[in-house]
């Protein structure tokens, strides 16, 4: 030690020149395996992404192999779409949970919340158990707007927050733009319009990132957006973004 002391101090400029080197090395390794890890993030919604699209389609088509020419209500479809979902992907839990999800909105507009709550429930005890952080996060933002359907406003806000919690520790920025939807259709129903608009205009902010600018998610952002900022009597603004909404739809 006395000797590195020693060294120290008749090379000052070099010691700290190598320290400063050596800082800054450590800083950019920091940085390169922030920015791989962002990217492989990125890499895995894709993919995810992906995979999901491709299994929608296919249980769309397995769906319609099951219609024959008897008379069939949505109702049937939905359910034989349940055991058809449980069959078709037990081996893939996380699109199975995805596609779980999805089906549960369209028994909601059944008015069936019983069964939305149950997929729901089998959702996020699949998504917990393949420790699916995305997944696991669009499950309790789902849940949170199926407890808005109910009126149970607190519980919402609860479910909303945990899905943020989430988000924060594992980014998924599709699942963030379905979730922040559905925050701010909480928020309006509330009349919180100061809470919906920026919720919304993140949502836009990040598909404007993505370069996701022309498909009927995006209208319904904007329309959302333009409904907000009417009922704050940003009249002009209001319209303004109303007709950018109409603009992607043509």
């Amino acid at each position: 030690p006395s000797r590195a002391r020693k060294f120290a101090l008749r090379h000052r400029v070099g010691v700290a020149a190598t320290a400063v080197t050596m800082a800054g090395l450590a800083g950019a390794t920091l940085f390169s395996v922030r920015q791989m890890e962002t990217a492989r993030r990125e890499r895995d919604a894709a993919v995810s992404a992906g995979e999901r699209a491709d299994a929608q389609v296919e249980f769309q088509s397995l769906l319609m192999s099951q219609l024959g020419d008897r008379p069939i209500t949505v109702r049937d479809i939905l359910d034989r779409g349940r055991v058809m979902l449980e069959r078709q992907y037990a081996g893939n839990p996380r699109l199975l949970a995805g596609l779980l999800v999805q089906l549960s909105t369209r028994y909601t507009e059944l008015g069936d919340d019983r069964t939305r709550g149950a997929l729901l429930a089998r959702a996020e005890s699949i998504a917990t158990a393949t420790h699916d952080s995305s997944e696991l996060a669009e499950v309790r933002c789902n849940l949170g707007d199926h407890l808005r359907t109910q009126g149970r406003y607190d519980e919402a806000h609860r479910a909303f927050a945990g899905a943020d919690s989430i988000l924060r520790l594992a980014p998924d920025l599709g699942i963030e733009v379905s979730c922040l939807q559905l925050q701010a259709d909480l928020e309006n129903e509330l009349g919180n319009w100061q809470r919906s608009a920026p919720a919304v205009r993140r949502a836009l902010a990040i598909r404007d990132s993505l370069g996701r600018t022309n498909d009927k998610l995006y209208a319904d952002l904007l329309a959302t957006l333009a409904y907000t900022l009417d009922q704050q009597g940003q009249f002009r603004e209001a319209v303004a973004t109303f007709q950018r909404a109409e603009l992607v739809m043509d």
